[in-house]
């Protein structure tokens, strides 16, 4: 596909710009035709620097050239904004610095022209060439300049693959729950995940960008507890194993985790700590990385809120999370180090969702008419249930969370097993049941399972 041809009006403060990495990453689909400024020689320095681009003078060839889409006007004034207007009305998609003299009338002619010609008006570009040009990529990335913005990210993706080394998958840059993945093996699978990546995710979490990361298959799901005051003071919580997942959502969760030894553990607290003080985290967060057999650790995401797996965490260390979390963003220091976090004992969480497992995972709604919660010492159920209250069809599945704690992995299962098959929700399915099998499985039970366990068990 031939590149959109773009024209930079007003190159006065930007002939002597040295560094346009933006311009370099947006060439791949910009080709920059005319340079247009009243000082010919302005026009002439940046098109001799760059290479490419037409020195004009006069505006009015850009508006009669019909291959020039695209138009950024870098200097704010008044003549400018008169010229926006004629670009408009000749159907040029128009990026702007916000000129000094703009007032409400010659806003709204701007406005107007761009509506009434079915194109893009963005006001309020820098007057810097690199945002100008980078600013042309972003539109092109957001669909709004030809709908390119799979053609830009394709050949983008294409061009790194050979660093990923093999198989890869896509993930959304504004959220997670599994939203935006997609496995591609080989660049003729790229485009096909790529668009199908963009759309949830774009529906999702209204921004449709995806990054890519290599391929890891068979691997623990581990993440880090990290809580920091604003003095920078962190310390880690432990570790949670969350690598039991149906379709990239999190079933199950313990800590600690039966593939993290102390050393491992040293090594997992010191990349997490490097990280949260580089970016002068304040907060409760977690820090995600994937584990493979071989003892390795990969970074994968940080989670800067708290998690719905918390409980787990403050049963084993004794911290309340939420009271420290609200203590921290008051302000109040950490009274306690490193060396006073101790895990005592394990904990394991099992998300209850509204699905029939027997069908496929089949959402379930209703109302409740019937709630039966169990208790006992280290027994807690999260959830805002109630008998009579009515589960719509709107929302995430998981109507709560069962979490248990006891002095050893084995009589944690069988606790979490017998609170289990003591929940009653009736009026809707749920996977209570489902979960109390799971945790009995074999791969469970000798802590052998990975993210990939329940892959085709359906």
């Amino acid at each position: 596909m031939s590149k959109i041809k773009v024209a930079i009006i007003g190159c006065g403060n930007i002939a002597n710009s040295a560094h346009l990495p933006a311009y370099q990453a947006a060439s791949d689909l910009c080709e920059v035709k005319y340079f247009c400024d009243l000082i010919e020689e302005r026009a002439t320095a940046l098109r001799d620097k760059y290479g490419s681009g037409i020195v004009c003078v006069d505006y009015h060839d850009v508006v009669n050239d019909p291959e020039v889409t695209c138009v950024s006007i870098c200097t704010p004034n008044y003549e400018h904004a008169v010229i926006s207007i004629d670009m408009l009305n000749a159907k040029k998609n128009v990026l702007c610095e916000k000129p000094a003299a703009m007032n409400a009338d010659l806003a709204a002619q701007m406005q107007k022209a761009a509506d009434d010609n079915g194109v893009i008006l963005n006001i309020g570009v820098c007057n810097r060439f690199n945002t100008s040009v980078n600013k042309i990529a972003e539109l092109i990335q957001a669909g709004v300049l030809g709908n390119l913005y799979h053609v830009y990210c394709s050949f983008r993706a294409h061009r790194s693959i050979p660093g990923l080394g093999g198989a890869f998958t896509t993930k959304a840059r504004s959220g997670g729950g599994g939203r935006g993945i997609r496995r591609v093996d080989g660049p003729e699978e790229l485009e096909h995940a790529f668009l199908s990546a963009t759309a949830e995710a774009e529906s999702a979490f209204g921004d449709g960008a995806v990054y890519m990361e290599k391929l890891l298959e068979n691997v623990k799901h581990i993440e880090v507890q990290v809580l920091c005051d604003a003095k920078g003071h962190c310390v880690c919580l432990g570790e949670r194993e969350c690598s039991m997942q149906r379709k990239n959502q999190k079933l199950v969760e313990e800590s600690p985790s039966t593939a993290v030894d102390s050393a491992l553990r040293e090594k997992l607290y010191a990349a997490t700590l490097r990280a949260v003080q580089a970016v002068g985290y304040e907060g409760v967060g977690t820090v995600e990385y994937l584990l493979t057999r071989e003892g390795e650790f990969y970074f994968m995401e940080m989670n800067t809120r708290l998690q719905v797996e918390h409980p787990v965490t403050e049963m084993v260390t004794g911290f309340d999370l939420v009271k420290w979390q609200i203590r921290v963003a008051a302000g109040m220091e950490l009274p306690f180090s490193q060396k006073d976090v101790v895990l005592r004992g394990h904990a394991i969480e099992c998300r209850i969702n509204a699905e029939n497992p027997a069908e496929g995972f089949r959402p379930s709604v209703g109302r409740v008419t019937l709630l039966h919660v169990p208790g006992g010492p280290w027994v807690r159920f999260d959830t805002a249930l109630y008998q009579g209250y009515f589960i719509p069809p709107y929302y995430d599945s998981m109507v709560g969370k069962m979490i248990v704690h006891a002095s050893s992995r084995e009589e944690a299962i069988r606790k979490m097993q017998a609170a289990l098959c003591e929940l009653v929700i009736e009026g809707v399915e749920h996977t209570g049941f489902f979960q109390a099998d799971l945790i009995g499985e074999e791969a469970f039970v000798n802590g052998s399972y990975t993210t990939a366990y329940l892959n085709g068990k359906e």
